[in-house]
């Protein structure tokens, strides 16, 4: 697809139809806008922080004396450039040039020349403090794996709403054809009771039970179609697009492989993975709030050359090199350690809520885990339950084509295995679904390679 960011690892079969659905999705859309403006935010944090910055200055004057007209000229020209080093020191090199023109009525004209440059290192000698010069890039490097994060998130989220949507379609339209099938069913058994009411086997009012049952059926198959109807336009309605049919039975080709033992820690999902990345950043936070309370002790190494020219001198006659080391220590007097107290008790209550979010991670597994246990117990049910429905059924059919049945007998039967089999499909989505959910949970259902 043009423009796609990401490939997609599927730890299920996918089939491409749907994968392109997935993609079709706006959830899934809005998450790679967001992937691409943090990613986008970090280049600039990169290159804000660490690329060369130039600087350069001009100015020029004119001074006239209204006593003696003498006059005065001066130009200079300045430039700069500076840069951050990945290690936390800086470079700067600066080139300074200037001319001044003197016209006196007594002395004549006097025109000086000077040229300058320099370049400078500054180191701080606290770990910490080179530390603190990149932060703010470490921050926004974790803030856009955190976006990926999500983006992993609301890819699983999507699938599963995708996997829900189409199986929501597939049971209308299985219960759909299952009351078809009844109806058809009803309307051969007419030409039967029709005769069994002639020879005097069924009384007339049998007839009545069976148009009445018709009639449920019909508007049941009604009701189907209108409930199939509707699925399928908010299907298209979310992705955009008309879905072909074919796309909806492809989520039966989808088998899910997750385990349902008991577990005894937390997995590692996105929230956990958020929280710890939280922690990180408040970790960050703590350093520099005590690099903030911490001393200044820098080192700064300069060197540069000097050279000036007049009328009467040339620069070889006059350059001045010249080199110094300075160390600079300074501290705020009386300094509380606000900053440093404040980021601890930050740093605290994100360890307190990655403890937190841990233990509801856990609880929420577990719970996720028992709902599958407890829908593959009751699909266990539903298919003894279909099949007990199916013997009764055919046992009271049997009765009633020799008259030991009446046909209100025969039509509840009937309507038991008919909402028995729904049941049984309704059952066999719904496990489908838990473990869809628990494989979303856990972030296998789609990764970002």
């Amino acid at each position: 697809m043009e423009g796609r960011l990401f490939n997609l690892l599927l730890l299920f079969f996918l089939p491409p139809q749907l994968e392109e659905a997935l993609e079709l999705h706006p959830s899934v859309i809005t998450a790679k806008k967001n992937v691409e403006i943090s990613e986008l935010n970090f280049s600039k944090s990169e290159y804000q922080l660490l690329n060369p910055l130039l600087s350069t200055s001009g100015s020029r004057s004119d001074n006239e004396s209204s006593v003696n007209f003498d006059t005065s000229e001066s130009t200079n020209l300045n430039a700069s450039i500076s840069w951050l080093t990945r290690r936390g020191y800086s470079f700067s090199f600066r080139l300074n040039n200037g001319e001044s023109l003197y016209n006196s009525s007594i002395g004549g004209i006097s025109d000086n020349y000077s040229l300058s440059s320099s370049i400078a290192l500054s180191y701080p000698l606290f770990s910490e403090k080179r530390e603190a010069r990149l932060s703010s890039l470490d921050i926004s490097a974790f803030s856009t794996l955190k976006t990926h994060i999500d983006y992993d998130a609301t890819l699983n989220q999507a699938a599963y709403d995708v996997i829900s949507r189409f199986w929501d379609c597939l049971i209308f339209e299985e219960n759909l054809n299952l009351t078809k099938l009844s109806l058809e069913e009803s309307l051969q058994q007419e030409a039967q009771i029709k005769a069994k009411i002639e020879a005097g086997i069924l009384s007339e009012s049998e007839i009545y039970s069976y148009l009445n049952r018709t009639l449920q059926q019909e508007a049941s198959a009604i009701d189907a179609e209108i409930s199939l109807q509707e699925c399928t336009e908010q299907a298209n309605l979310l992705f955009g697009r008309e879905i072909p049919k074919e796309w909806f039975q492809l989520v039966k080709s989808i088998t899910f492989e997750e385990s349902t033992s008991y577990p005894e820690e937390a997995f590692q999902t996105t929230d956990v993975e958020k929280s710890k990345i939280d922690l990180e950043i408040g970790e960050i936070n703590l350093i520099n709030s005590y690099s903030q309370d911490l001393a200044d002790f820098d080192l700064s190494l300069n060197y540069g050359l000097n050279a000036n020219s007049s009328t009467q001198t040339s620069f070889s006659d006059l350059e001045n090199p010249n080199w110094s080391i300075s160390i600079t220590w300074s501290k705020r007097l009386g300094n509380k350690n606000y900053n440093l107290r404040e980021s601890e008790i930050n740093f605290d209550n994100l360890k307190f809520m990655l403890e937190r979010t841990l233990d509801n991670t856990l609880l929420t597994e577990r719970s996720l885990t028992n709902q599958v246990k407890s829908i593959e117990n009751l699909l266990t049910a539903s298919e003894s339950g279909v099949k007990a429905a199916e013997k009764a059924y055919e046992r009271i059919k049997a009765r009633w084509e020799v008259g030991l049945a009446t046909s209100l007998e025969l039509f509840t039967l009937e309507n038991s295995l008919l909402s028995a089999k729904m049941s049984l499909l309704t059952t066999r989505k719904n496990l489908l679904l838990s473990k869809a959910n628990l494989s979303r949970f856990r972030g296998n259902l789609v990764s970002e390679k």
